[in-house]
Parts: structure tokens; C-alpha cells; sequence
């Protein structure tokens, strides 16, 4: 199937600074308008690891988590991916099984692109800007989760964490009444993530709370961004 998708890009390559300007979201779901839409549920497994990828996925509403499964049958959660993230695109392009499973955190709502309409979609100027960005962003975070693991403490990988998590969300949530963004994650997911075991995650939790960074709404945690933010500046002086 051909895809008239040049259209897109005339006005786009002759607008001032297109190669380092974001495209909006309105843009992005006219590109993406004619591909299927697909919606799962919390806990269902997207993509499983060592499967060959006949399909991928770009992440329209919820979040997913990357899961690598070991030999002894242990589990790591080794990544979270978010609205706009491509998933399954990188074993397609490698011709390569897909490297661990991805599964909803949340209900979520994904683009479905065959590998085959993948190969079309390169051809188009914006999509493959938007692709190449998404490369280079997520080569970003697990560097800088790399980074944090070796230098910063427990307690100041938990704050970045929540603090990029209320940063990457915020746009596609409405909070609660204002008041900050609903914390998805279970507590022994936020622990693997961390590298720490959930006990003292447990407690680093509720010194978060009395803080105020974060409170308890039913089952869930909330955090506030505002009161993150503030309290960048004092961890940037600590390292």
C-alpha cells in the first residue's frame, strides 16, 4: 500500500529551524491518522522478548515497561517508554529478535505499523525525524540512567525519577484536581528501577512525603512536580 505522507513534509522543510523543532501532537496524528489504533489493557504483554517483530508500536496514551527476562527465570524491569516512543522499532530495523518483553503499566492506546509500511514511512522526511529524535532520546535516558546508578544516592535517583516521570506525563494527564500526577508505578517496580530494595524504597517514599514531594491518594502516590523542582537545585549542588 502506498502512503501519501509527502505532503506533510513540504511546508515543514522550509519552515525556520525544522531540523530542531518538535512537531506538534496535532501534526504527529494527522501522520499517524491512517494507521490502525489498538488498545490494551494494564498488564498485557505487547511485544515478547526473543519473538521476531512483525509489528510496531507507537505509544499513544499510557505508559509501558520494558522487562528482561533471565536465564534463572528472574525478571528486571529495565526501561519505561512513553507517549510518542516508538516500541519494537529497533529490532525491526536490525532485522533481530526483539531484546525483552514490553508491557502496558496502564490501559494504553498504540499505533499499529507493519514492518513493511515502516519501510515506507522512512522515505517521509518528518516521520523519520521524528523517529531518528526518538533514537537519540531514549540513547539519552539510559545513559543518564547509567550515570545515576554510579554516582547519585538512592534518594536523589528516586527524586530524578519522579521528577522525569511527572515531566513526561504531565502533558498527557490532567492530575488530580491540579494538584500533581498520579504515580502509575507500583512501588516494587519503582524498586527495581532504582536498584533498591522495596523496603527502603518504602521509607525513602514516605520521607518523600513529609516533604511534600509526594502524598497518598487511595492506593496510589501523587507527586508534585512543583515541589521536585525545587529541590533540583539543592541536588545539583550535592554532586
Amino acid at each position: 500500500m502506498s502512503l501519501p505522507l509527502d505532503r506533510y513534509a513540504d511546508d515543514w522543510a522550509t519552515r525556520p529551524h525544522a531540523a530542531t523543532s518538535r512537531i506538534t501532537h496535532a501534526r504527529w496524528e494527522s501522520i499517524l491518522s491512517r494507521f490502525a489504533r489498538r488498545s490494551f489493557p494494564r498488564g498485557a504483554e505487547v511485544l515478547k522478548q526473543d519473538d521476531p517483530v512483525e509489528m510496531i508500536y507507537v505509544i499513544r496514551t499510557g505508559l509501558l515497561k520494558e522487562v528482561r527476562v533471565w536465564p534463572d527465570f528472574r525478571a528486571t524491569i529495565v526501561g519505561l517508554r512513553y507517549p510518542r516512543a516508538f516500541v519494537g522499532v529497533e529490532a525491526a530495523m536490525l532485522n533481530a529478535p526483539q531484546p525483552e518483553s514490553v508491557v502496558t503499566v496502564v490501559p494504553s492506546v498504540l499505533w499499529v505499523i507493519r514492518v513493511g509500511e515502516l519501510r515506507q514511512l522512512e522515505r517521509n522526511e518528518i516521520f523519520s525525524r521524528e523517529l531518528w529524535r526518538e533514537f537519540c532520546r531514549e540513547i539519552r535516558r539510559q545513559r543518564d540512567h547509567v550515570a545515576r546508578l554510579a554516582h547519585l544516592s538512592a534518594r536523589d535517583r528516586l527524586e530524578d525519577l519522579l521528577r522525569s516521570y511527572a515531566c513526561e506525563m504531565a502533558a498527557v494527564s490532567p492530575g488530580l484536581n491540579g494538584r500533581g500526577v498520579e504515580l502509575m508505578l507500583r512501588e516494587w517496580e519503582l524498586a527495581q528501577l532504582l536498584a533498591i530494595t522495596p523496603q527502603y524504597l518504602c521509607r525513602l517514599m514516605h520521607e518523600f512525603e513529609a516533604r511534600g514531594q509526594l502524598n497518598r491518594a487511595g492506593t496510589r502516590w501523587v507527586c508534585h512536580a512543583q515541589a521536585l523542582n525545587r529541590s533540583e537545585g539543592s541536588t545539583a549542588e550535592r554532586i
